[in-house]
C-alpha cells in the first residue's frame, strides 16, 4: 500500500522549501565591495541578504501563528525602564499591541515596532 501524504505538512513547509531554494541561489551572489578608488563590485550588499532572510522568516512565522494572539515584528525590545534590551534589531514574538510603530501601515515587513520585554510570548523569553 502506497504511504499516505499529509496535505498539512506540506502546506506547512511549503514556504520553507521555496525559501531554502532561494537562500541556495543567494548565496551564489558576492557581496558588493568596494575597491577602494570609488569602484564597487559584487551583485548584492550583505545586509540585504539578511533583511531577505529575516524578511521571509517574518512572513513564515505569521502565518504558521496566525490563529494565535500574537503579532510577529521587526524591532526592538524595550525593559521595565524602556531602554533597548539590545542594540539589534530583531525578529520578535509578542502579544498583541505595541509601544510605537515605526515606516508601515498594514503587515508589511518594515512595520517596525518597539514593543515591552514583558509581552515576549513564554517559550522566548530568556533565550
Amino acid at each position: 500500500m502506497a504511504k499516505r501524504h499529509s496535505l498539512g505538512k506540506g502546506l506547512r513547509t511549503e514556504q520553507l522549501r521555496g525559501l531554502a531554494e532561494e537562500l541556495h541561489s543567494i548565496r551564489d551572489y558576492p557581496p558588493i565591495v568596494s575597491k577602494g578608488d570609488g569602484r564597487y563590485e559584487g551583485a548584492i550588499l550583505g545586509f540585504v541578504k539578511g533583511l531577505r532572510l529575516s524578511a521571509r522568516i517574518i512572513y513564515y512565522l505569521r502565518e504558521q501563528l496566525s490563529d494565535m494572539n500574537y503579532e510577529i515584528s521587526w524591532g526592538h525590545l524595550l525593559n521595565d525602564s524602556e531602554a533597548s534590551c539590545s542594540p539589534e534589531c530583531d525578529i520578535i514574538i509578542h502579544k498583541k499591541g505595541h509601544l510605537r510603530q515605526w515606516n508601515g501601515s498594514k503587515d508589511p515587513i518594515m512595520n517596525f515596532c518597539f514593543g515591552h520585554e514583558n509581552s515576549l510570548t513564554d517559550g522566548v523569553k530568556n533565550t
